[in-house]
């Protein structure tokens, strides 16, 4: 089956799309229909797995098969990823794990999702400070401003690949190789960029990076993986132990324990795991999400979506407005940023859901976010709708 024709077959599994325009996966994205039949498959392994011998079986291959998946989407080593509840839960981690010291200080940015920004807030107890990157006007970031920021108490910069309100997409290879040789750590919120822009961590060079399933893989919700580097998983201690951290309890315990239970931190990435990871239908939801984009192919979405996004940008060009997302060479993703000029784009949103078009509000702006599966045609429909409701009479 050729490309064109794989596409138009994926889009057949949005049933509850029909007549609707749906922009809004920086959100969230509407699943498709074998990512439902894969969790509800895994509710069902999850039902079997205490009583049979073979779901147990199954369930280490799924785990072990959707790991390795995940890490060669951002190309890392398997034994390198984590799966977490979400990308919160993910970066929380990351804060945990860090040996702090008082008067360490962090780095992150003023117009930062708020998931990047409050698990270093929540170190304060620990006196450890918080600096944030300026943006201008249209939220931005100025990344020349990061050297006046980090001074010997840094410890890490944490900032979002793709931007959440803008969809500025940010040198992240730029940042680590800045903090590299000051011994400075590099966090990366991925989740709005995974699955819409190509993503290595090699020539990223971040020490850490969260990515949840639920917006841009178009996976399930409470399902993440955290990718930790050698440098880090080297410095960090354990941030969440379980039963399986006992040195003397086995997979399946056979035999009494004596004594006082003695902790064994795990290895690798399992350093951040609460293992025995048992998210029986995240983890099946989100091999499946990882087979669409293979089905399709990491280049043909990029390229497709990049297509789209700058169709979306030419039109609302020509509308009473400006697009605020930067657009040149590598700056560009999935997000696009509008704000409206004569209109709230609270307002703009009411009435494009009126018309069954869904897009989201950030920051006083309309955040459009299209996929790879949605067509020129809805780009188009979308525009014209938007005209539309700005030109509307006011309530």
């Amino acid at each position: 089956m050729n490309i064109a024709r794989r596409i138009r077959a994926f889009r057949n599994e949005f049933p509850r799309l029909k007549g609707k325009v749906y922009f809004n996966h920086g959100a969230s994205s509407i699943l498709p229909t074998s990512v439902v039949k894969a969790c509800i498959e895994g509710v069902r392994l999850g039902a079997e797995y205490s009583i049979s011998l073979a779901a147990r079986r199954k369930w280490l291959h799924l785990k072990d098969e959707t790991r390795r998946m995940a890490a060669d989407l951002i190309g890392a080593s398997p034994e390198k990823i984590a799966f977490v509840a979400s990308t919160s839960t993910a970066l929380s981690l990351i804060s945990l794990a860090i040996p702090w010291t008082r008067g360490d200080n962090v780095v992150t940015a003023v117009v930062e999702n708020p998931a990047t920004v409050v698990p270093w807030q929540n170190l304060r107890h620990l006196g450890v400070a918080v600096r944030y990157l300026p943006a201008d006007r249209d939220d931005i970031i100025d990344l020349d401003a990061l050297p006046g920021l980090v001074d010997k108490r840094t410890r890490l910069v944490a900032l979002s690949l793709v931007q959440y309100s803008t969809g500025q997409r940010l040198d992240i290879g730029k940042v680590a190789e800045f903090c590299r040789p000051r011994g400075v750590l590099v966090s990366v919120d991925a989740v709005q960029a995974v699955g819409a822009v190509p993503v290595d961590v090699a020539s990223l060079g971040a020490n850490f990076l969260s990515c949840g399933a639920q917006k841009w893989l178009m996976g399930p919700r409470h399902v993440a993986f955290l990718y930790a580097d050698g440098k880090s998983l080297s410095l960090v201690r354990s941030p969440i132990v379980t039963e399986s951290n006992v040195q003397d309890i086995a997979a399946e315990e056979e035999r009494p324990t004596t004594g006082i239970p003695r902790l064994r931190v795990n290895d690798g990435g399992l350093k951040f795991e609460a293992v025995p990871y048992r998210n029986f239908a995240g983890i099946c939801g989100l091999r499946q999400a990882l087979r669409n984009i293979r089905a399709v192919g990491e280049a043909v979405i990029h390229e497709r979506l990049h297509d789209l996004t700058n169709e979306l940008v030419d039109g609302l060009n020509a509308l009473d407005g400006r697009v605020v997302s930067p657009r040149r060479g590598d700056a560009w993703s999935g997000i696009v940023s509008f704000a409206p000029n004569r209109v709230t784009a609270v307002d703009v949103a009411a009435r494009l859901l009126k018309d069954n078009i869904f897009v989201s509000v950030r920051k006083g702006r309309l955040r459009i976010s299209p996929h790879y599966y949605n067509t020129g045609a809805e780009v188009r429909k979308f525009l014209v709708a938007l005209a539309r409701a700005m030109s509307a009479p006011g309530r």
